[in-house]
């Protein structure tokens, strides 16, 4: 056998691998759509990992939490959305809202150990079906001043944050939105399943995506951005950078980059990838396909090398039927 012939051997199975994976995943995404929403209630079942917590119960939905101090936030919500806000209060508010009533058994509960807080949309081991329920977290600006960690988990609930600086941000979700403004922090990882992510003026020293099918699209800078998707569209459009990289099966790959990143590496399988660069960009690109080709502003270089100035960083492409597309502006 020639070698493209070997080529396009390893490639058809590294896509059946992944199309494999991608069907295992949407499956499990579409299991987890279906039975978390049914109407105004959602499915519980994800309560049986939950942290055995208690408070009172307020009816109407409302609980008030005094602390001096608060380092890490834990969230584990399931269906409807989760809303930070921050206040100019000395206290931090719980609400939960619904369109249907809210019981006891059906309320959530929250917990705080030392400067850490956790809530989640119900107790420990709940059974049967959740109202769908809107969670709005209000917490005092000193207090977030001093928030370092924030982890937030949810099933199909949307996720809406903005404002905080942090060390480790992790938000994860299956269907539901994630939108992020003005947020920053040393590590962020984001991760979902079928929902769209949007990451807007975020700065991160490093930052991880993963995507199944969702849209994932970022503005701001980061020293380090780790992409993949089946194939939903990654776009990053990003004032400054030092490291990219994308991983995707068919997903587009669209990279808007204000300054010339360190490296910066691509892997798709029949996913376009457009490239916007600034005039001065000093780099060398090397693009590794089959069938795709290679285009600077629109014209056909016609060969799968292209240097800009004097080639300074290294940029790596590998693609089986994905063109290339690099802009200079």
């Amino acid at each position: 056998m020639s070698k493209t012939g070997w080529i396009i051997l390893i490639v058809c199975l590294c896509l059946l691998f992944c199309l494999c994976a991608g069907l295992f995943l949407a499956g499990r995404a579409a299991n987890a759509i279906l039975s978390n929403t049914n109407g105004s209630r959602a499915d519980s079942s994800a309560a049986r990992n939950y942290k055995d917590l208690k408070n009172p119960y307020s009816d109407d939905g409302t609980y008030s939490v005094k602390l001096d101090d608060l380092k890490e936030l834990t969230v584990d919500w399931i269906s409807g959305s989760v809303i930070i806000e921050l206040t100019d209060d000395d206290f931090i508010r719980i609400r939960e809202t619904s369109d249907a009533a809210i019981k006891e058994k059906d309320a959530l509960r929250y917990g705080v150990s030392g400067n850490k807080l956790r809530i989640q949309a119900c107790r420990k081991n709940h059974t049967g079906r959740l109202p769908r329920k809107d969670l709005i977290l209000s917490i005092p600006r000193p207090l977030a001043d001093g928030l370092t960690d924030c982890g937030i988990d949810t099933v199909s609930a949307n996720v809406y944050c903005a404002d905080l600086d942090l060390t480790g941000l992790e938000v994860n979700t299956v269907s539901g939105q994630i939108l992020l403004r003005d947020m920053s922090a040393e590590e962020a990882s984001v991760n979902t399943v079928s929902g769209p992510v949007s990451l807007l003026s975020c700065t991160f020293d490093s930052l991880r995506v993963d995507s199944v099918s969702g849209n994932a699209s970022m503005t701001g800078a980061a020293r380090k951005v780790r992409a993949s998707s089946v194939s939903g569209p990654v776009e990053l459009s990003l004032e400054d950078c030092g490291e990219v990289r994308v991983n995707t099966m068919s997903g587009s790959v669209t990279l808007d980059i204000a300054r010339t990143p360190k490296e910066l590496q691509v892997d798709t399988t029949s996913g376009e990838t457009r490239l916007t660069l600034p005039k001065d960009a000093s780099c060398a690109l090397d693009l590794d396909a089959v069938s795709g080709k290679l285009y600077l502003n629109d014209q056909p270089v016609g060969a799968k090398q292209l240097t800009l100035g004097e080639g300074d960083a290294f940029f790596s492409i590998d693609s089986v039927s994905g063109s290339v597309y690099v802009y200079t502006k």
